[in-house]
């Protein structure tokens, strides 16, 4: 069974890198620690600029980070290594790592990554969604939805409430095909043949169309 598509999203839970997310691909490294050649720097972040500007306090908590304490390699999606380089550990769900640590069913479990006493993040497996073109029939707060096809998330749309068609079927929906549907009532004995057999059957489904839409 291939890995499912996806990337690593760290999510800051606990200490100054709470509230900030960071992303992580296949493929990819990222170093966390108090340095600024960090992937991921605690004194980049908003709330320890907040409280620290110039970069020059230091907190007790803040002294239990090394300058680059720990190395995510993210080679798959269950096949996470984690090397901690630090000299007050680095914990995984409350447990203090050795060298290093493989984490494998992240698709399926959230886990918790903590460095030092405080800071600490949720480690979770996002799925890509493949984007869509659909026609957004109805908004959940009533308002009127945009015309025309447009690209979004269909999962996140119906999180969110809206009524959505696919491209093929809002092109369906569109004013031609009501057109169409008075071709149905009007006389074939005009055309014979193959053409006048086809015609009937292509208003038929063109009036199916228009009845969906009003729904």
């Amino acid at each position: 069974m291939s890995e499912p598509l996806g990337v690593l999203k760290l999510v800051g839970i606990s200490g100054f890198v709470k509230g900030e997310t960071f992303t992580v691909r296949i493929g990819e490294s990222v170093s966390i620690g108090r340095s600024r050649s960090c992937s991921i720097s605690v004194r980049d972040v908003k709330a320890y600029r907040k409280v620290d500007p110039l970069g020059q306090q230091v907190n007790e908590h803040f002294k239990t980070i090394s300058r680059e304490h720990v190395v995510l390699q993210i080679k798959g999606a269950n096949e996470i290594l984690v090397h901690d380089g630090s000299s007050n550990g680095t914990y995984i769900d409350g447990k203090r790592i050795g060298k290093t640590a493989l984490i494998k069913n992240l698709p399926t479990t959230a886990h918790e990554l903590k460095l030092g006493t405080n800071e600490a993040f949720r480690m979770e497996w996002r799925k890509l969604v493949r984007r869509r073109k659909v026609q957004i029939l109805e908004l959940a707060d009533g308002d009127v939805p945009p015309e025309g096809a447009v690209e979004i998330d269909l999962e996140e749309a119906r999180r969110l409430g809206y009524k959505v068609a696919e491209q093929e079927d809002a092109v369906r929906k569109q004013p031609a095909a009501k057109g169409a549907t008075k071709k149905k009532s009007a006389p074939a004995t005009t055309t014979t043949g193959t053409a006048a057999s086809k015609r009937p059957a292509l208003a038929r489904s063109a009036s199916k169309g228009t009845r969906r839409m009003r729904r």
